[in-house]
């Protein structure tokens, strides 16, 4: 009789059971299985970000806009990315600086993403010229910039450092940023720190001023024209090392521009694109008189 203690042909482990692997090739399988989930989950965020979210957080701060318009109010939307966010203050205070300008009510909207391209804010386009603003304002280069491969892959990294990372310095109070339309601080850039932080500007900024997005944003343009929403183009200046990273291009020539005529330091950014509070004073300032002079009130 065969000793089944012993083992006997057809019973215990075979040449092909997963236990006869030599132990080394375990670690390196489950590397290999977290690599795998982790790239697919970057790819699906890198070539969708959260555009719905976006939406569906705007969506009622539009409405509350066009409530206000509804009433009297003077109403102005501003469309750009973390740049324009850092170069002026949140709604309610500028409304309010507005309002003083133009001796009238007045309801400012900022929609800001990072990193943004047209396409971010397109999903909110038919409620943004439904709401009937007197005024759109865009930040130039959404007219031509693109995300390249690699810039969407960096932008779904960051996404997922931010949901993994919870609450921290980079994302305090665990805020999806691609949301964040609050007020933000920043300090002073530095010579130390201006060739780091250029660099990182550079791992994703491309342009291409003939692009599905410059395509999408002329049919807006258009559409808002027929509307009789004017529409105006506002370049948010940037330090002299953030030139040399951000390419030329050629914004429409048909659209009026937001001339800000300002010379700004290093003193007033906190890296090459990003103003910080002493820079946004400036720009704040500007731009309010800018407004006075467009859409009218007491000098």
């Amino acid at each position: 009789m065969t000793n089944l203690a012993e083992g006997s042909p057809g019973s215990g482990p075979t040449a092909g059971d997963p236990s006869r692997l030599p132990l080394s090739v375990w670690p390196l399988t489950a590397i290999l299985a977290v690599a795998l989930i982790c790239g697919g989950y970057l790819y699906l965020r890198a070539e969708t970000p959260p555009s719905e979210a976006f939406d569906l957080h705007n969506a009622p701060r539009i409405e509350a806009l066009a409530a206000k318009i509804e009433a009297g109010a003077q109403g102005v939307v501003m469309i750009g990315d973390s740049r324009l966010r850092y170069a002026l203050p949140e709604d309610v205070a500028f409304s309010r600086l507005l309002s003083q300008r133009l001796d009238m009510p007045a309801a400012a909207l900022r929609l800001s993403n990072v990193w943004a391209i047209w396409s971010d804010f397109a999903g909110l386009a038919p409620q943004i010229l439904a709401a009937r603003p007197r005024l759109v304002i865009l930040q130039e280069d959404l007219f031509a910039k693109e995300r390249e491969t690699g810039s969407r892959l960096l932008l779904g990294r960051t996404y997922l450092i931010w949901q993994v990372a919870g609450s921290g310095p980079w994302n305090p109070g665990n805020v999806d940023q691609a949301m964040l339309q609050t007020d933000v601080r920043c300090d002073v850039l530095s010579d130390e720190n201006a060739h780091e932080r250029k660099e990182r500007v550079s791992e994703w900024v491309s342009f291409d001023a003939e692009g599905a997005n410059a395509k999408a944003i002329a049919r807006f343009v258009a559409a808002a024209e027929d509307a009789g929403i004017e529409i105006a183009v506002l370049p948010v200046p940037i330090t002299e090392e953030g030139h040399a990273v951000l390419p030329g291009y050629k914004r429409p020539a048909d659209l009026r521009t937001i001339d800000h005529g300002i010379t700004l330091s290093n003193d007033h950014y906190c890296d090459v694109v990003h103003m910080n509070a002493k820079g946004r004073a400036v720009f704040t300032e500007m731009l309010l008189g800018r407004l006075q002079a467009r859409l009218g009130g007491t000098p």
